[in-house]
C-alpha cells in the first residue's frame, strides 16, 4: 500500500483501473478505491506494474496556471448550447493540435490520440462540449458568457459542468509532455457532443454513441471529468426518460361535464409520482423522478383531450 497526498490526484471513474501516479516511483492499480460513493485518495491497495519516467512532481511544476485559468475562460466565452458545438470544437481541436495530439473531428465530436511504442494499453479522457441552453440572461446574476473571475471562481455557464473539466485534462496532456514523462502507453482524449439532451432518432450528431457505432473508444480505462468536488466516483446512477400520456374528451369549457380533462387526469398522476418507493444503492444513494417537460390543451375554452 502507499499514502498519496490529497492534492497529487483526483479521478471521475466508472470502473477500477490503473493508472500512474509518482509514489515512489510506481505505477500503480488501484484495487478497491473503498466503499463510500466518494473516496479521498488518502491510502489506496495498490500493485506494482513498471516504472515512471518521472516524480508527478516534476509534471506538477509544468501546469501553467495562468494558461489553464485562460483557456477555461475561452472555453466559457464561447456558447455551446447542445446542437451547437461547433465553434468550442473547433477550439479544442486547435489546443490539442497545439501540444502535439493526432486530432480529428468526427460527428462533432474531437478526438485526440496520443500513442506510445510500449505498450498497447490505452487511457481514456472524456468530458462533453456542449451545454444547457441560457433561456433567460436576464435571470442571471452575471453574464452567463462573460467567465468572469471573482475571488478565487470561474463564472459562466459551463464552467463547471463541464468546461474547466475539459480543460484541467486538456493542459494535463500538455504538462506530461513538456516534462518529457512519456511512460509506456497511449492516450485517448475525447470532448464529445449532445450530451445534455435526449438524442432523437435521426439526429445528424448523436454524441458520443457516434464513436461507439464506429468502433473508435478502445481503452482500457476512462476517465471522465465532470464534477465532484475533487474526490472520486467510481459509479454512476443511470438514467430512463419516460413519457407518459393521458387521454381525456373534448368539451366546451363552460360544460366540462360534458368532457374528461386530460390535464386534470396528469395533475393527479405528477403527484403520485411523490408517493414511489425508489430503490436505494449503498454508495450512490437513492434514486430520483422528476418530471421535466408537460404539455396539453390545444386553446382556452376547450376542455384539454390529451395531456403528456
Amino acid at each position: 500500500s502507499t499514502s498519496l497526498p490529497r492534492s497529487q490526484v483526483f479521478y471521475h471513474c466508472l470502473f477500477s483501473f490503473e493508472v500512474n501516479l509518482g509514489t515512489g516511483n510506481t505505477r500503480i492499480r488501484l484495487t478497491n478505491p473503498g466503499e463510500q460513493r466518494f473516496i479521498r485518495p488518502k491510502r489506496i491497495e495498490c500493485t506494482v506494474m513498471g516504472e515512471l519516467a518521472l516524480d508527478t512532481s516534476v509534471i506538477l511544476q509544468k501546469i501553467d496556471r495562468d494558461e489553464l485559468i485562460s483557456f477555461s475562460r475561452k472555453l466559457v466565452r464561447t456558447p455551446s448550447p447542445s446542437g451547437n458545438e461547433e465553434a468550442i470544437g473547433e477550439l479544442v481541436a486547435e489546443k490539442l493540435k497545439q501540444i502535439g495530439l493526432e486530432t480529428r473531428i468526427v460527428g462533432g465530436n474531437v478526438l485526440g490520440k496520443l500513442e506510445t511504442k510500449g505498450s498497447n494499453r490505452t487511457l481514456a479522457f472524456c468530458g462533453h462540449l456542449d451545454t444547457a441552453e441560457v433561456t433567460d440572461p436576464a435571470s442571471w446574476t452575471r453574464d452567463p458568457h462573460s467567465a468572469e473571475v471573482d475571488d478565487g471562481r470561474l463564472y459562466g455557464v459551463g464552467s463547471a459542468d463541464m468546461k474547466a473539466g475539459l480543460a484541467a485534462q486538456i493542459m494535463a496532456i500538455d504538462a506530461v509532455k513538456r516534462a518529457g514523462a512519456m511512460v509506456s502507453g497511449n492516450l485517448l482524449f475525447m470532448a464529445t457532443v449532445l450530451e445534455e439532451v435526449v438524442r432523437e432518432k435521426g439526429e445528424r450528431h448523436k454524441g458520443i454513441i457516434e464513436l461507439v457505432d464506429r468502433g473508435l473508444i478502445k481503452a482500457d480505462a476512462t476517465v471522465i471529468g465532470e464534477p465532484t468536488d475533487l474526490m472520486i466516483a467510481r459509479g454512476h446512477k443511470g438514467l430512463c426518460n419516460v413519457a407518459l400520456a393521458t387521454k381525456g374528451k373534448s368539451a366546451h369549457a363552460s360544460l366540462p361535464e360534458r368532457g374528461i380533462n386530460a390535464i386534470e387526469k396528469m395533475a393527479k398522476l405528477v403527484l403520485a409520482l411523490e408517493t414511489l418507493k425508489l430503490g436505494y444503492h449503498p454508495e450512490l444513494g437513492s434514486g430520483t423522478i422528476t418530471p421535466c417537460v408537460i404539455q396539453g390543451g390545444i386553446k382556452l375554452g376547450i376542455v384539454p383531450d390529451a395531456c403528456q
